[in-house]
């Protein structure tokens, strides 16, 4: 029978011919290098199709099965893939900016080296799809789920993961500078040596994640969950760690603002509520001796003590702080 295969604006014929099928017409296109731009596949079953290389911009897939489909070196950007089927799917070096893959299952897809820059994933199935080296630039990506997900060397650079699901994702040399990871599940994820300075972790579940040797400069870790993580040799420099769950964290050469490193052992102590604003205070065993973070405060333990004598001479948050860093250096076997 004559299929066509029209544009999704206009209705013009983008490609026709006797087939038996629409997938079989979009193979055919697809072999010759047929021009697909923006072409209307809603719905379209294209499961286990080889469209290698095709020209798919601007295409309207939306609720298409694309499921164990070839489409390595495509071009999707600016397609629309919403609530598309792409599970074990090859995207591998596809172009897929800018589009919109919201709500799309890409459940065991191969993605690696794609570029998903500009993207939208909006609560997309990523889980243990194979995205090492892809490009997420400034990607949507929150409330997606990448559980198990391979995300080594992956740009993610200004990405929203917004409550995301992370656990036991590998994140290894990734880049997340910039990127929101507030409130996301990173529980048991590799984030050793990723780039995740200026990003914002504030609540993020990071519980036995391994940080070692990751950059966390001037990164928000307000209230963030690291009790049991793998912080060693870590860039903290700037970090904000208000609040944060640090219970069995290994810090231990963790780099702080003053490029004071953190000692092994047991080199860290958290009190609080305490003081007039309900803060947290951290203080650190150091190569440099004890530091001590609370809000906006970082210095030494004299430093410390003269801002709080400054701020709060002779009334009962004075002797608290003073009676806390007492305490933090006696349980760490420290000297002030």
């Amino acid at each position: 029978m004559n299929i066509e295969i029209k544009s999704r604006y206009n209705d013009s014929v983008l490609f026709s011919g006797e087939y038996a099928s629409l997938a079989d017409a979009v193979i055919a296109a697809a072999k010759i290098h047929a021009n697909l731009y923006r072409a209307d596949l809603c719905r379209a079953n294209l499961s286990g199709a080889n469209l290698s290389g095709a020209n798919l911009s601007g295409a309207d897939l939306s609720c298409a099965n694309m499921s164990c489909a070839n489409l390595s070196g495509a071009d999707l950007s600016c397609a629309d893939l919403y609530r598309a089927n792409l599970s074990g799917a090859d995207l591998y070096r596809a172009d897929l900016s800018c589009a919109n893959l919201s709500g799309a299952d890409l459940y065991r897809a191969n993605l690696s080296g794609a570029n998903l820059s500009g993207a939208d994933l909006y609560r997309a199935d990523l889980s243990c799809a194979d995205l090492s080296g892809a490009d997420l630039y400034r990607a949507n990506l929150s409330c997606a789920n990448l559980s198990g997900a391979n995300l080594s060397g992956a740009n993610l650079s200004g990405a929203d993961l917004c409550r995301a699901d992370l656990s036991g994702a590998n994140l290894s040399g990734a880049n997340l500078s910039g990127a929101d990871l507030s409130c996301a599940n990173l529980s048991g994820a590799n984030l050793s040596g990723a780039d995740l300075s200026c990003a914002n972790l504030s609540g993020a579940n990071l519980s036995g994640a391994d940080l070692s040797g990751a950059d966390l400069s001037h990164a928000d870790l307000c209230r963030a969950n690291l009790s049991g993580a793998d912080l060693s040799g870590a860039d903290l420099s700037h970090a904000d760690l208000s609040h944060a769950d640090l219970c069995r964290a290994d810090l231990s050469c963790a780099n702080l603002k003053d490029q004071s490193k953190v000692a092994a052992g047991n080199a860290v102590v958290q009190i609080g509520p305490i003081g007039s604003r309900g803060a947290t205070m951290v203080a650190f065993n150091t190569d440099k001796g004890i530091r001590v973070q609370t809000g906006c405060f970082f210095g030494d333990a004299d430093s410390f003590l003269a801002a709080v004598l400054d701020t709060h001479v002779g009334n009962e948050h004075a002797t608290n702080y003073r009676n806390a860093l007492e305490l933090a250096a006696s349980m760490m076997k420290a000297d002030r």
